[in-house]
């Protein structure tokens, strides 16, 4: 009887309108992407080769743009998928006619996860496979680590896409009708997408305080004030972008678009300073002297596919906890739901 549900629910997916629109939608804009991207990666390409930069491109570089645009459509297609997963069920009266037969309630839960899951797989499986052809076809050389490097990623946005299919089952399974569902889940969704993003780096400022004053000396009339002043910035950096990484943590889309980066970019470490040497780049004389001083080091070392793992492991584990934690609401709130 599992199955039987989760073959329904799937089927039922992918025929609607619903499904349809914001899927094709995800994919035009994937491939969108992928053309942006290469064109950044060529540019980088020919700055590489001519010596202008000691970074060679990466298949990060192609995919920066897919990551960002999957991680916002793609949690607003899965909420699609299940904020009306029980309430639709209830509000046509389909429920209780599923319940005279003799099945279980856990069933019912888990077969319209299932199918559920099964419609990410196969949306997932579409765009990796369009991804890897758009790639073929522009003349992108992809090596057998790049190639694992994609597929892991897509695997991990698989994950996030679930996080928020359960995130919305769980509302579905909570509310009354779908109308107060798809309020719930577009309110917690604005929270995570966009009220932490907006008020970490607020925080981290608030907390970190003032940042340390310039000398008003040039660095040849006063090195030793300017050495103090790099040292007690970069520990005012730290500080406050420490506080505001831990708030962003709380965001799944954070932590998918930091997965993806370590993933993706055989470049980024957890040790790497930088996106520091970025943050201040602004400032071309302290940029500068920052690289200069030996303080703030670019690293250039290439590292492994399973030691980009090792540098997303939290990353990893704030985006599975969640999933469970949402699937768990959803199963306990529908087996102690009424059904008359």
């Amino acid at each position: 009887m599992l199955m039987i549900i989760a073959e329904k629910e799937f089927k039922d997916y992918i025929t609607s309108k619903r499904f349809l629109l914001i899927f094709g939608f995800l994919l035009l804009i994937s491939i969108v992407s992928i053309w942006q991207g290469y064109n950044i990666y060529q540019a980088r390409l020919e700055n590489y080769v001519a010596g202008k930069t000691k970074f060679q491109p990466s298949i990060f570089d192609i995919f920066t743009q897919v990551r960002n645009y999957l991680g916002l459509i793609g949690a607003i297609f899965a909420l699609s998928l299940g904020f009306d997963a029980i309430t639709k069920e209830r509000e046509m009266g389909t429920l209780k006619v599923l319940m005279s037969h003799p099945v279980y309630k856990d069933q019912v839960i888990l077969g319209k996860f299932l199918g559920g899951a099964l419609t990410l797989g196969l949306s997932i499986l579409i765009m990796t496979l369009t991804s890897l052809g758009a790639l073929l076809i522009l003349g992108v050389q992809i090596d057998g680590e790049s190639l694992m490097r994609i597929i892991l990623f897509m695997l991990f946005a698989y994950l996030y896409l679930l996080l928020f299919l359960g995130v919305g089952m769980a509302f579905s399974a909570l509310s009354k009708n779908s109308s107060n569902a798809l309020m719930y889940s577009l309110v917690l969704f604005l929270i995570l997408m966009i009220i932490f993003p907006t008020i970490a780096p607020m925080i981290g400022e608030h907390y970190a305080g003032d940042a340390p004053q310039q000398p008003q000396v040039s660095r040849k009339e006063d090195p030793h004030a300017w050495e103090l002043y790099i040292k007690n910035y970069m520990k005012w950096q730290q500080k406050r972008y420490g506080i505001e990484n831990k708030i962003n943590s709380f965001s799944p889309y954070y932590n998918f678009q930091q997965l993806g980066s370590y993933i993706l970019n055989p470049y980024k470490s957890t040790q790497s300073n930088l996106p520091i040497i970025q943050r201040v780049i602004s400032n071309p004389q302290l940029a500068q002297v920052l690289r200069k001083s030996g303080i703030v080091k670019i690293e250039l070392e290439k590292y492994s596919l399973s030691q980009s793992l090792s540098f997303a492991t939290s990353h990893i584990v704030l985006l599975i906890a969640p999933l469970i934690m949402s699937f768990i609401v959803a199963y306990v709130a529908f087996m102690r739901s009424d059904m008359r």
